[in-house]
């Protein structure tokens, strides 16, 4: 089972304190409790390996540049998130990479965490109570990578980090409602996908 990220505020607050305290290391801890976080948006939206290791690299600098800003008007991980995904847009603008476009797919075999991932999607019914072996788990998660970077990250940040749509609306700087149809169209699309697979 994997580690979500904390959601506990004082904890929080100690750590960013720590941090900006300058205490040996603390920043180290503030990257171990976020980095799935980081990756799991920046893996979804970006394709090319090169580019995600410096994205993460570049968004964990910006954490560290802001933290003295940050007054706990949200989650620490809600900000962290933020400003991954904001990155990450900036990134795809700056190639002139869409956002709403699919990506061509990649020789990828979806690591980071895809079976945990897969089997709360199976645990939620989703898509539409479809009962998957091991092999269309797999495909699944193929498919996955398929859909449009914003359905990619909506996905994996509602069920993969357990992201609430509110939380998913302030990291993506988007209504709510946008959040709803970006989850629903992704899943819809899986559904289709995965039926006619197994046609």
């Amino acid at each position: 089972m994997q580690t979500m990220v904390t959601a506990d505020p004082v904890a929080d607050e100690v750590l960013v304190k720590a941090v900006l305290a300058g205490e040996a290391d603390a920043f180290k801890t503030l990257i171990r409790q976020y980095e799935r976080l980081v990756l799991q948006i920046v893996f979804r939206m970006v394709k090319r390996e090169v580019d995600r290791e410096d994205l993460c690299q570049d968004i964990f600098l910006k954490v560290y540049d802001k933290l003295q800003g940050f007054r706990f008007g949200s989650k620490l991980s809600t900000w962290i998130g933020s400003i991954a995904y904001n990155t990450c847009v900036n990134h795809l603008r700056k190639n002139r990479i869409s956002l709403l476009g699919g990506y061509e797919h990649e020789d990828e075999e979806g690591q980071h965490g895809s079976i945990n991932f897969l089997e709360q999607i199976e645990a939620g019914n989703r898509p539409d109570e479809i009962l998957m072996t091991r092999e269309s788990k797999i495909n699944l998660w193929n498919l996955v990578e398929e859909l449009t970077p914003m359905q990619q990250t909506v996905i994996g940040l509602f069920h993969q980090q357990e992201m609430k749509m509110e939380e998913i609306a302030e990291v993506m700087n988007m209504p709510i409602g946008s959040v709803k149809s970006h989850l629903h169209r992704g899943r819809q699309a899986l559904k289709t996908k995965l039926l006619e697979l197994n046609k």
